[in-house]
C-alpha cells in the first residue's frame, strides 16, 4: 500500500482550492497517507493526483499532461465549470482522468480519490521499477540536445548546420526525430517543452559563435 501521495491543486478560486485541500488532507489522514501538496504546475513535479480547473488547463498544460501521464501514471481530475462544457480536447488523456463538477459533494470527491488511489497502487505494484521514472521513454542523444539548445535561442537551421559542420537537412532530421521521441507534432508544442525544460539559456559555445560572426561582419 502507498504511504505517500503527492497532490497538485491548480485552481484560481482560492476558496475552493483551500476547501479541496482540507478535504484531501482529512481523507488521506484517515488512510494513514502522508500527503504533500505541490505549489505550482510543473512538467516534472511528479504529482500523482492533479486537480485542475478548465480555466487553468491551457494548451501547454494539456500537452504536458498528455506527454507525462503514461510515464508517471498521474491521475488527473478536471474541475468542470459547467455541465455542458466541451471535453473533446480532454479525450487524449484517456482513462487517466475524470471530470468533476465544481459543485460536487465531498463524498463524491472522496469516491473519485479512492478510485485514483487504487489505480496508482495497482500500477506501483505491477511496475515498481518504473513508477518513479523521470526520463522520457526514448532519451535524447547528445547531438539532439545540442541542436535543441541552439534552436531554443532562435538560431536558424542554416546557422546551426554551419556551426556543427553538418547539412541543414541533417538539422531538420534531428529536429523531427526529437519531436517523434517526445510525442510532439507541432513546433509550438516543442517550444513549450523547451521552456519547461529550461532550454532557453544560451549554451557557452553560442557566445563564441555570436562573437565570431560579429567580428567577421565588421
Amino acid at each position: 500500500m502507498k504511504k505517500n501521495l503527492s497532490v497538485l491543486i491548480c485552481d484560481d478560486d482560492r476558496f475552493y482550492a483551500s476547501g479541496l485541500q482540507t478535504l484531501i488532507s482529512t481523507w488521506a489522514s484517515e488512510r494513514k497517507l502522508n500527503v504533500n501538496f505541490a505549489d505550482q504546475f510543473q512538467l516534472r513535479a511528479r504529482s500523482e493526483i492533479i486537480f485542475i480547473s478548465q480555466s487553468e488547463l491551457s494548451s501547454y498544460r494539456l500537452h504536458a499532461l498528455r506527454m507525462e501521464i503514461t510515464a508517471f501514471r498521474r491521475y488527473v481530475f478536471v474541475i468542470q465549470q459547467q455541465e455542458s462544457s466541451n471535453r473533446d480536447d480532454l479525450n487524449s488523456l484517456k482513462e487517466n482522468f475524470a471530470m468533476i463538477p465544481r459543485q460536487a459533494q465531498p463524498a463524491v470527491i472522496q469516491r473519485y480519490l479512492e478510485t485514483a488511489l487504487r489505480k496508482l497502487e495497482s500500477f506501483a505494484a505491477s511496475s515498481p521499477q518504473t513508477a518513479g521514472a523521470i526520463s522520457v521513454s526514448s532519451p535524447l542523444t547528445f547531438r539532439e540536445t545540442q541542436i535543441l539548445r541552439f534552436l531554443a535561442r532562435g538560431i536558424s537551421h542554416a546557422t546551426v548546420a554551419r556551426y556543427l559542420q553538418i547539412s541543414e537537412k541533417t538539422v531538420s532530421t534531428h529536429k523531427r526525430n526529437i519531436m517523434t521521441k517526445l510525442n510532439i507534432s507541432r513546433t509550438t508544442e516543442l517550444n513549450y517543452w523547451l521552456i519547461d525544460e529550461g532550454f532557453f539559456r544560451s549554451p557557452p559555445s553560442f557566445n563564441a559563435l555570436a562573437n565570431n560572426r560579429h567580428s567577421t561582419n565588421t
